[in-house]
């Protein structure tokens, strides 16, 4: 069964969401039925210099299935200050366990 989740979760009358939609490259991560006890970890590195980063992040984990995410956003000590606009959305099924972490380590 294909379903459309993207954005379902987001208040489309939030001006930093509708800008992330517009400007942001994405990850889409789909948790297998039944996977048990695995630590999946992901990273976005920016070396921007012109002061915004944004990425957008959408979970699906599927029924009984027990997983770590660690989501890292970072960015190289060269890389000015800057703002991010991050949006994840997660999707948990029937029985399904998620713990996840959101790291940041700028500059």
């Amino acid at each position: 069964m294909q379903r459309n989740l993207y954005g379902t979760l987001t208040d489309r009358r939030n001006r930093l969401v509708n800008l992330n939609d517009a400007l942001c490259k994405g990850l889409f991560i789909k948790i297998p039925s039944g996977l048990k006890n695995n630590t999946i970890r992901f990273k976005f590195l920016s070396d921007s210099h012109n002061g915004y980063e944004c990425a957008r992040v959408l979970i699906l984990v599927e029924r009984f299935s027990d997983v770590n995410i660690i989501a890292e956003f970072a960015s190289n000590d060269e890389a000015d200050e800057q703002s991010t606009n991050t949006v994840v959305e997660i999707f948990l099924e029937e029985g399904a366990k998620l713990n996840y972490l959101n790291l940041h380590s700028h500059g």
